[in-house]
């Protein structure tokens, strides 16, 4: 699924290219001139590269749980690659709960701020994302690749968010009490949350792609006004709104 993460006003410079490569949803870059960002709950772990004083500087930024003004709205340059949602590289896993509607530097990683100094002198986008993808450590930074917490992502991503949380326990076999609190240490958000963020973005995609016919049905919603208030809370925008956005925010 391609993740949907910004409302960017009109002067805003978004590139991106898509990788799901079971790791990395895609790799973006923003020019901002001070223009207003907005960040919409998408479920994934970015890093960062904030252009900072004249050069890049490393963060780890996780999901909001609604909508906010995004963290780089205030910097002119950002080049980052959004993981996969529940994917999560090992480094960030002791604090991945602390960086939910937040962000920590990750100057102390070695690799990660080594490719900081080589996109230093480089603002050609295929470029810069040649930079990430060559240097960027896979085997170290995703040994621990734990086969529950992908069970449980994948399973819910099947049922497009619509999907019960106790039912869940029963097909992977454990306790609901311990499969929370394990998924919420590895994620940053409960089973709850994350499932109700990727219906959000599946409703997301059946806007964009006009295929708007009882969306509120297909996703598993009580009735229509269910879904506009849901809606709502996760992108400020009643459906309706969401799809004149285009002439002021592109959404990306």
């Amino acid at each position: 699924m391609q993740v949907k993460t910004y409302l960017i006003s009109e002067g805003v410079k978004y590139t991106e290219t898509i990788i799901q490569d079971g790791y990395i949803n895609k790799i973006y870059k923003v020019d901002n001139c001070r223009k207003d960002i907005y960040a919409i709950p998408d479920a994934c772990i970015d890093i960062q590269f904030i252009y900072e004083k004249g050069r890049y500087v490393p963060y780890a930024c996780g999901t909001h749980t609604k909508v906010s003004p995004a963290y780089i709205s205030g910097s002119r340059k950002t080049f980052a690659v959004k993981f996969e949602p529940g994917v999560i590289p090992d480094f960030m896993k002791e604090y991945i709960s602390d960086i939910v509607c937040d962000r920590k530097c990750l100057a102390y990683i070695d690799d990660i701020q080594n490719i900081s100094s080589m996109l230093q002198n480089e603002d050609d986008f295929e470029k810069m994302v040649d930079i990430f993808m060559d240097n960027f450590r896979y085997d170290r930074h995703f040994a621990d690749k734990k086969n529950i917490i992908a069970s449980i992502a994948g399973i819910i991503h099947k049922g497009k968010g619509n999907i019960n949380i106790a039912k869940i326990a029963e097909e992977v076999g454990y306790n609901q009490r311990y499969l929370d609190r394990v998924f919420k240490e590895a994620v940053g958000v409960s089973m709850k949350k994350y499932a109700e963020i990727i219906r959000i973005q599946k409703a997301i995609y059946y806007l964009q792609n006009s295929l708007t016919y009882e969306i509120y049905e297909r996703l598993g919603y009580y009735d229509q006004a269910h879904f506009i208030k849901d809606f709502k809370k996760n992108t400020s925008l009643t459906p309706s709104r969401f799809e004149r956005a285009n002439s002021q925010y592109k959404i990306v």
